[in-house]
């Protein structure tokens, strides 16, 4: 009785710990970034990046491991460093497919910012791992007079799937940008999820229907996507020289028409006289001015004795 008791229980045990060890394998994690605050931190960037790590420690066991990345914005050098870190693997180039998808607005602004220095974007440093990383760009710049018509990728999310066994998302508000790391408040999800045993445990797990739509969502976005224009070619010929790809120089100049300032074309017209500035001239005209001089000027004039007399006995007649 004893025997069975002691079974059982040892039974119920590792069996909870089994269901509640693979519910806390899915749980989802949520980050914040809290600028000027006493407890802030960059719990978005710090976590994204411990991530990235966790899949370059795993390139050499996995058998594949695909990247998928739709973001807004990318220029913060050390989450760019940790996706470089996942290609530094020897065998990463067979295993490893990365797809990355920016705004193309964002993706230009990035071009002109660098074009006039030796350094390029720091994007443009994955573009050395073609074909394992491929970056694109979707979405259509702002024109003067055509507002309506202005497209913008703004998702920021990135699905990472290891052998088709294991997956994560990995979304919110967070930009992987230095300014969204440092001064702007931010959100991070990470949503992971496990390959069902069964279609019925596939249609109960909602982590992995999440994952599911979006990497739906991605497929459709990158299949109306194009590929990058306009990089500097200082680091990316010697990755296109075997392709013979001719590189396309930076623009030189800016997208949107600058209107001229209307503070300096009222500068370069000459300015208009003023009337009263004449009138300020009459008022010093001299003792004895003619006629022509305004009454103004001549009632400020002091009188002559003559003038005081006659103004006194207007009788009186000049001999």
């Amino acid at each position: 009785m004893k025997i069975s008791r002691y079974f059982l229980f040892f039974f119920f045990l590792i069996a909870h710990c089994f269901v509640y060890g693979a519910a806390a394998e899915d749980t989802i994690k949520e980050y914040f970034n809290i600028p000027s605050s006493e407890r802030g931190q960059d719990a978005c960037g710090s976590n994204l990046i411990r991530t990235l790590r966790t899949v370059a420690e795993r390139v050499g066991a996995a058998r594949k491991v695909e990247v998928d990345i739709a973001v807004y914005s990318i220029d913060d050098s050390e989450i760019i460093r940790a996706l470089e870190g996942i290609m530094e693997h020897p065998s990463a180039r067979e295993k490893v497919k990365m797809r990355i998808l920016c705004d193309l607005e964002q993706m230009n602004n990035a071009i002109r910012r660098t074009a006039d220095r030796s350094q390029p974007p720091p994007l443009q440093r994955l573009v050395e791992y073609r074909p394992s990383i491929e970056i694109r760009t979707l979405g259509r710049p702002y024109e003067r007079g055509r507002y309506n018509d202005t497209v913008t990728m703004h998702l920021k999310m990135a699905i990472i799937n290891i052998d088709d066994r294991e997956f994560e998302l990995i979304t919110g508000s967070f930009n992987w940008t230095n300014a969204a790391r440092t001064t702007n408040y931010e959100n991070c999800l990470f949503i992971p999820a496990k390959a069902p045993a069964s279609a019925e445990a596939a249609a109960k797990s909602s982590n992995l229907n999440l994952i599911e739509t979006s990497q739906g969502m991605f497929n459709k976005m990158w299949e109306g996507s194009r590929c990058i224009h306009g990089w500097p070619a200082s680091r990316v010929s010697e990755a296109r020289s075997a392709q013979s790809t001719p590189v396309t120089p930076p623009p030189t100049t800016p997208v949107r028409e600058v209107r001229p300032s209307t503070y300096a074309a009222a500068a370069a017209s000459p300015p208009k006289e003023d009337s009263r500035l004449r009138l300020d001239r009459t008022q010093l005209a001299p003792r004895g001015a003619p006629e022509s001089v305004s009454r103004t000027a001549r009632s400020k004039r002091k009188p002559s004795p003559d003038e005081k007399e006659r103004k006194s006995n207007p009788h009186t007649t000049r001999h």
